[in-house]
C-alpha cells in the first residue's frame, strides 16, 4: 500500500453553488481562494464561506480580482478573450499559487 504525502496546502476556485448556511470542519490545511469579481456566486456565498471557515478556526485567505470572469484562468490563456481583467486575474494567481508553494518548499 501507498500512501500519500499530507496535504499541506488547499486552492480553491469556486465556492459553493448556493447561499445557505453550512458547517465547515477544524482543519490545519490552509485555504487560499481565487475568485471572479464578475460571478455572482461569489457574491452570494463568499461571506458564508469566511463567515464558516472562521467560526470552525480554519486559515483561509480569499482574494476576488476585480473584472475579471468565471472561468479567468481558461479565459486568460484563450486568444479570443476580450476581458484583460481575465489575463491579469490568472497571472496574479498563478504568481500567487508559485509563492504558496515556494514556501513549502522551505
Amino acid at each position: 500500500m501507498t500512501s500519500a504525502p499530507p496535504v499541506t496546502t488547499q486552492g480553491i476556485f469556486h465556492n459553493a453553488k448556493s447561499a445557505g448556511v453550512f458547517q465547515v470542519h477544524p482543519f490545519v490545511t490552509p485555504v487560499f481562494g481565487f475568485y471572479a469579481s464578475n460571478d455572482n456566486r461569489v457574491e452570494r456565498t463568499l461571506q458564508l464561506t469566511k463567515d464558516a471557515m472562521n467560526n470552525a478556526g480554519n486559515h483561509y485567505e480569499p482574494i476576488v480580482y476585480h473584472d475579471a470572469d468565471h472561468g479567468f484562468m481558461r479565459l486568460g490563456d484563450d486568444p479570443d478573450n476580450t476581458n484583460p481583467a481575465n489575463k491579469d486575474a490568472m497571472k496574479a494567481s498563478l504568481l500567487r499559487l508559485s509563492q504558496q508553494l515556494a514556501k513549502l518548499q522551505r
